[in-house]
């Protein structure tokens, strides 16, 4: 007597439902664990930046500025070289401003020229706290001048960086870094 080969139909459609049923549920999971793996990447490229600046203000007894350019900005404003992919200038009542996808950042040294090259430059997809330009210097001793950070009246300059697939109200996110005046760098997420 001959053996039967191949699948029952049965098989067939249990295989198939157990595949249905991954894909309902870890499709989703799936993009939301992408977003946040960005966001995270995010948060320690801004980390690895500030700890760049403030090694690199310590070494060499000078201070060290991180500035962060929003997306949006007024054409006198524009995002330095390393930033501007896909750069579109718009023009709107005798007002030009340029839109970008992403929030820069650049680690510069004060004191020298304006042509001269950042340390680093980068851009940002998550960074949703503060919402507008602002900057970081980091001085010889590793202290930090926060002021033109501060938010929330809170004495530390928090930066929040949120997926953007999440919904606002999530109970894990944001992942917020807080830097205070004295150079140190805390990461806290929920």
């Amino acid at each position: 007597m001959r053996r039967m080969r191949g699948f029952t139909l049965i098989e067939l459609l249990v295989t198939l439902a157990i595949a249905a049923m991954l894909a309902v549920f870890a499709v989703p999971a799936w993009s939301t664990f992408w977003e946040r793996q960005q966001a995270n990447a995010d948060v320690n490229t801004v980390t690895s930046a500030l700890t760049l600046a403030r090694s690199e203000a310590i070494k060499q007894s000078r201070d060290v500025r991180i500035d962060f350019l929003p997306p949006v900005v007024d054409a006198s404003g524009r995002h330095p070289e390393g930033c501007r992919d896909d750069e579109t200038l718009e023009q709107n009542d005798d007002k030009e401003r340029y839109t970008y996808p992403a929030w820069c950042y650049r680690v510069v040294e004060p004191g020298v020229g304006a042509d001269a090259e950042p340390l680093r430059i980068g851009q940002l997809n998550h960074l949703s706290k503060p919402d507008k330009k602002f900057s970081l210097t980091f001085e010889p001793l590793g202290t930090a001048d926060i002021d033109d950070c501060l938010n929330g009246g809170s004495g530390v300059c928090q930066l929040a960086f949120m997926p953007d697939d999440l919904e606002h109200n999530s109970d894990d996110y944001p992942v917020t870094l807080f830097i205070n005046i004295t150079g140190s760098i805390r990461r806290e997420a929920p």
